[in-house]
């Protein structure tokens, strides 16, 4: 493993989906790719009484949608399947391949990318 690779690697939340990957197996799985998204910072408005009320959120330049944009218009390229925004978790839920997963990681907007896991049915829910 070259020195790119193992710095790509290092994205790879999972350790079986370290092991998938440096195998190259064709096999789709379902993963959640997160951004590098802007640090954001709770805007407050003190008032009488040392109360602190939010009066909402900044972030820096770029915007946070700006960035899930241009990862959104990169992973439409990419892939050969739809992905799915997840806004609030500022993560993109995917279907890939190993090459495909390869070469997402070395996007500079990828922060990590790990493994959906699948929800099962819940036996003592009713209808």
């Amino acid at each position: 493993m070259n020195q790119k690779t193992g710095t790509v690697l290092e994205k790879v939340a999972d350790r079986d989906l370290r092991d998938w990957l440096t195998q190259t197996r064709e096999e789709v799985r379902e993963l959640l790719v997160e951004a590098v998204l802007p640090q954001r910072r709770v805007i407050f408005k003190k008032q009488a009484g040392a109360r602190h009320i939010p009066l909402g959120m900044e972030s820096d330049a770029p915007t946070r949608a700006s960035v899930l944009d241009e990862l959104n218009q990169y992973l439409s390229s990419l892939l050969q399947r739809r992905s799915t925004l997840l806004r609030a978790a500022g993560a993109f839920a995917v279907e890939a391949n190993g090459p495909e997963v390869q070469k997402l990681l070395q996007h500079p907007l990828v922060k990590a990318v790990r493994i959906n896991r699948k929800l099962g049915p819940f036996p003592n829910i009713r209808a």
